[in-house]
């Protein structure tokens, strides 16, 4: 073999056009040029451990004459209209058969021919693997920038498929009932990114839709002999195929076709499945970002959409985001113009500073907090309610705060208002009451005399018209007791008259469940029932107050830093009553408020929304049925109320 040194320019330069890792030039004669150190390796597999002065006809007398064929053949195929030639084939090395993917080349000066090039890869499953890591590595650093499918298919396409020596190759997407091709490799490839026209396959037809409707790969070695094989496009030898998940479901289905029999190698499945599957992630992840980007438009637009001020800071109190709301109302209230970036301090009124930096500090820390803040502008006094809380990313870590503003000066002047009324409405039922005692003490009390003087009456004069006159008298003031009474009844009968009837529990259960699936945090709630009684007698109205009540106060006051929360609803009988038992581990109350937690208007949470009115009207309902309601409460450990109803109230 010459030297390097002593080869012409122009036959290095053929040796480079060769992208092989096996490579050599020869002379026109045959004759051994130049090599590079692979197929110095591979000769040595053949037995020519010495290369100096070899020509490839040394080879073809020797036991590897198929390898001197493969070049010889090839080289015949070339001429100066067609300096270079691409195949497939096999080489047979020490009665092991290689697959090959070789290109043969020639150097040309005045139709002589020069200089002769081959190049090979060993197609073996090593090396396919090896090289399936190395283009998944380029496809993914590509597939970053592509953002729609289709493109993502034509990259694929082009940085791995085409690349493995698969023949001709398709990915085709699952349209209804019929699979697309969107990108090809091969024959069915047209221009630099069509598929040929006529390329649908039905989900019942052929290998492709064996494999999209089973979601399984299969390879077949002669199609001839395959049962599931249809000739669309040529009489392919041998085919696989295998399917695209995505999301549990096919997506697709990678089709390559081959005209040799046996072509595929279970390593080709191997590889097309990886293929699939960092497409399916690729094609998972871009799904995600389109859903994600269109909640994020669908959030944007729903906090646009709400008149209350949204604003969002960073840990530093600078302003992130805020919606359209916040830019008006907070130029109106406080006069200041809000951007993103902005410092808190040039945004928040001097005089509220202070209070912000707490309740700030309060939310970067995970806590929630709810105020009602006054201030005057422009000789406008507002009243707002703000509420802070932490923004969490979605592993939950805290990466700001949120400030939610409401207008409440209507409703707040409303409330003062209306607290007025009541302070009338509160007199006028003091006089009321007075009014009631005036009745029942300086009315009755005359009748009471008069119809004392009806008894003397009668038991000192025996005149017949006398007893006429007392009867008389005494009817008319047995008639206005009777209605003094009643006004008395009346005054006192606040309720209304209990309505006895069977009720179904388990049908009850079913309905107050609709009620509570739209409570925040009834689905963080295990809930329970213990229910040794499918009916019972009582009044279905009052049954489903008591019960409405109990249950979404568990719901409402659960703690949100216990791991698991729950409500145990059991309902018993005993001799003459009915026992109800609603028990949870929420937060509990504390000892001292107790006492008065079923008076009216009374809050064991001062701060918290409710009327203060729930429990007052559940220990109403209990009274008016009889019964008796006693609580049992630890703050932070949860509370049980236990309540006994008479079988037969004694009011029905």
């Amino acid at each position: 073999m010459k030297t390097t040194d002593s080869i012409d320019a122009s036959i290095l330069e053929l040796v480079g056009n060769l992208k092989h890792e096996h490579r050599a030039v020869f002379d026109a004669q045959f004759n051994l040029l130049y090599s590079n150190r692979t197929y110095r390796e591979y000769l040595r597999k053949l037995g020519f451990d010495s290369i100096n002065n070899l020509s490839l006809l040394d080879i073809y007398n020797s036991e590897a004459k198929e390898h001197a064929s493969l070049w010889l053949d090839g080289f015949k195929t070339l001429n100066p209209l067609k300096p270079s030639y691409a195949f497939s084939a096999f080489d047979k090395v020490r009665e092991e058969n290689y697959r090959i993917d070789a290109e043969v080349q020639a150097l040309f000066k005045a139709n002589q021919v020069l200089a002769y090039a081959l190049g090979f890869d060993e197609l073996t499953d090593t090396y396919l693997e090896n090289r399936f890591n190395r283009l998944k590595s380029d496809f993914l650093a590509k597939a970053l920038m592509v953002k729609d499918t289709n493109e993502l298919m034509w990259v694929m396409t082009d940085e791995i498929l085409a690349k493995l020596y698969l023949g001709d190759a398709l990915i085709l997407e699952r349209q209804g009932n019929v699979l697309a091709p969107i990108a090809a490799y091969g024959s069915q490839r047209k221009g630099r990114r069509e598929v040929a026209e006529g390329l649908k396959v039905s989900f019942s037809q052929g290998i492709t839709g064996y494999v999209a409707t089973t979601a399984m790969p299969y390879m077949t070695g002669d199609s001839r002999k395959d049962p599931h094989y249809i000739q669309e496009h040529f009489a392919a030898g041998s085919e696989v195929a295998v399917p695209i998940i995505v999301r549990g479901k096919v997506f697709g289905v990678i089709n390559c076709e081959s005209e040799q029999f046996n072509f595929f190698r279970p390593i080709h499945q191997e590889l097309l499945q990886r293929t699939a599957e960092v497409l399916s992630a690729r094609i998972e992840e871009m799904n995600s970002r389109q859903e994600l980007e269109l909640l994020e438009q669908r959030h944007l637009a729903i906090i646009n959409s709400t008149p209350n001020s949204f604003l969002l800071f960073d840990p530093s109190y600078r302003i992130m985001s805020f919606n359209t709301a916040a830019t008006k109302s907070w130029r109106y209230f406080t006069g200041l113009n809000i951007e993103v970036g902005t410092d808190y301090k040039k945004v928040v009124p001097k005089e509220l500073l202070g209070k912000f930096e707490n309740l700030a500090r309060q939310s970067l820390q995970g806590g929630k907090a709810e105020e009602y803040l006054s201030w005057e502008h422009e000789d406008n006094h507002y009243r707002l309610k703000v509420n802070f809380a932490p923004a969490l990313d979605r592993e939950g870590k805290i990466f700001g705060f949120t400030l939610l503003v409401e207008d409440v000066s209507e409703l707040y002047h409303a409330n003062q208002t209306l607290r007025a009324k009541n302070l009338d409405l509160e007199q006028g039922n003091r006089e009321l009451d007075k009014f009631v005692y005036s009745i029942s003490h300086d009315l009755r009390a005359p009748l009471s005399s008069m119809m004392g003087l009806v008894n003397l009456i009668e038991n000192a004069q025996q005149l017949p018209e006398t007893k006429i006159y007392a009867k008389m008298l005494q009817d008319a003031a047995e008639s206005m007791d009777s209605y003094i009474r009643n006004i008395l009844e009346y005054s006192r009968n606040k309720r209304f008259e209990i309505d006895l009837e069977e009720v179904d529990l388990e049908e009850l259960f079913r309905d107050l469940e609709q009620k509570f699936k739209f409570i925040p945090g009834y689905r963080e709630l295990n809930f329970e029932t213990d229910l040794s009684l499918k009916r019972i007698h009582s009044d279905p109205y009052r049954m489903e107050i008591i019960l409405n009540n109990l249950i979404s106060n568990a719901i409402k006051y659960r703690d949100i830093a216990k791991s698991k929360s729950w409500c145990k609803v059991s309902i018993s009988e005993r001799e003459e009553q009915y026992e109800i038992k609603v028990a949870d581990n929420g937060i509990g109350i504390p000892k001292a408020k107790q006492a008065n937690l079923f008076d009216m208007f009374f809050k064991v949470q001062s701060d918290h929304p409710g009327s203060g009115l729930g429990l007052y009207i559940l220990k109403e309902v209990v009274n008016n049925l009889g019964g008796e309601i006693e609580v049992q409460s630890k703050e932070k450990k949860g509370s049980t109320f236990s309540i006994l109803l008479p079988k037969n109230p004694p009011n029905a």
